[in-house]
């Protein structure tokens, strides 16, 4: 028995009923089904390339503050002497991001590494900011990866004496 048969063994009011169910369940499933998860993804990936825009616009403004700082131009005299494992640690502790701290180390030739699994970019950049004009380091490594969540990212660095 094909659709046609099975249709026309139907009454009127069943064939319009089932012509009105088909015309309103069809487009509701396709716009709950496919249109609103669609919708949905396009929204957190908008959200996600605004997140990435923001950490691009931050990595232009140090690559712009590292090529003025280029090697070869003369350093300051008075360069500080390096603050310490114990004195990082209080300030981060005073930034509130010494929960984030996956691992505060002291490396090789006076050298530290510092990793955070996940921690806001805004808070770890507003440290680094207030801290290092006169911590006596210099970056010798800094990884920084986004992270699911917005505005997180998981950042490794590496600091070296400045001298």
């Amino acid at each position: 028995m094909t659709l046609i048969d099975w249709l026309a063994a139907r009454t009127g009011r069943e064939r319009m009923l089932l012509g009105v169910l088909a015309g309103v369940l069809l487009p509701m499933a396709l716009i709950f089904g496919l249109l609103l998860p669609l919708a949905e993804r396009r929204a957190q990936a908008e959200q996600a390339l605004r997140a990435e825009e923001k950490l691009n616009i931050w990595v232009a403004a140090q690559a712009a503050e590292a090529a003025r700082l280029a090697p070869g131009q003369a350093a300051p005299a008075d360069v500080p002497e390096p603050i310490g494992l114990s004195a990082l640690e209080q300030g981060l502790k005073r930034a509130k991001l010494w929960p984030y701290v996956k691992r505060l180390e002291a490396q090789a030739q006076g050298g530290v590494a510092l990793d955070f699994e996940e921690v806001e970019f805004t808070d770890l950049m507003n440290w680094l900011a207030a801290s290092h004009p006169g911590w006596g380091y210099g970056f010798d490594s800094f990884r920084i990866e986004p992270r699911d969540q917005p505005a997180m990212v998981k950042v490794s660095l590496v600091l070296i004496d400045a001298e």
